[in-house]
């Protein structure tokens, strides 16, 4: 780089600060959170792999009973000291800062001047995954993927980094709740098998489309300058042969 054409050192801050907001910035932050959530998700796979593995050979599985199954888990934990339960909420959590900057990178592609001078603009402060891309995109959604969405913002706002949520209606368990008849026995045996999978399908769809909405929308740019260019020497062309 020409540093005949760097900001003095005053303004270094402030132009380090802008370049930062690039969306080229947003989508490789992104992409490392994508690496690593699923690490994570592979890993908690892994392990629940483990554990049913484990339960089947002490014969749970032909007369499963959510009380044994509190005692054997402790007893595998205990046997296999190096293994631990798998907490999803730490994936939850780095899938939804994934998205997060993936849409806001794809909101500051398509609106430059959302780059701030010297502090974040308000609307790249905003966590709502599903608010980000209804109020500030055309990226269209499914009601399975606007769901998934307003989850993972939760997560992100309260459930993955917090012990409990923001306000006490949105923290009572759904067991709790009215009419709801709870099988405990089938809730555990879903819990041991992969209650995550659908989400974890649904996250990936997302993440791809957007994507696929960042590349088309590059490409239509790098049409759009060739064939400025294009034009500009026809122009040039025409010019030298009338004079």
């Amino acid at each position: 780089m020409d540093f005949l054409y760097m900001p003095n050192a005053d303004n270094m801050n402030e132009f380090l600060f802008k370049m930062s907001q690039m969306p080229e910035k947003w989508f490789y932050k992104s992409t490392r959170l994508y690496r690593d959530s699923l690490i994570l998700y592979k890993n908690y796979q892994r392990t629940i792999d483990f554990f049913i593995k484990e339960l089947d050979k002490l014969n749970f599985f032909k007369n499963p009973d959510s009380r044994r199954l509190k005692e054997l888990i402790y007893d595998i934990l205990v046997e296999h000291p190096r293994r631990y339960l798998p907490d999803f909420c730490s994936y939850y959590l780095l899938s939804a800062f994934c998205l997060e900057n993936l849409i806001k990178g794809y909101i500051v592609m398509h609106n430059i001047d959302f780059i701030g001078e010297s502090r974040l603009n308000k609307k790249l402060k905003e966590h709502n995954l599903y608010k980000l891309c209804s109020n500030y995109t055309d990226i269209k959604l499914s009601e399975d993927e606007q769901i998934l969405l307003q989850k993972l913002s939760d997560y992100s706002i309260a459930y993955g980094r917090y012990p409990v949520s923001a306000t006490v209606n949105k923290n009572i368990p759904f067991y709790l709740q009215p009419n709801y008849d709870v099988n405990y026995t089938n809730l555990c045996i879903k819990c041991i098998e992969n209650p995550y999978v659908s989400d974890h399908k649904i996250y990936l769809h997302i993440y791809k489309k957007i994507n696929l909405c960042i590349k088309k929308y590059y490409t239509e740019q790098k049409q759009l300058e060739n064939s400025k260019k294009t034009f500009s020497d026809e122009l040039k062309f025409a010019y030298s042969e009338t004079n």
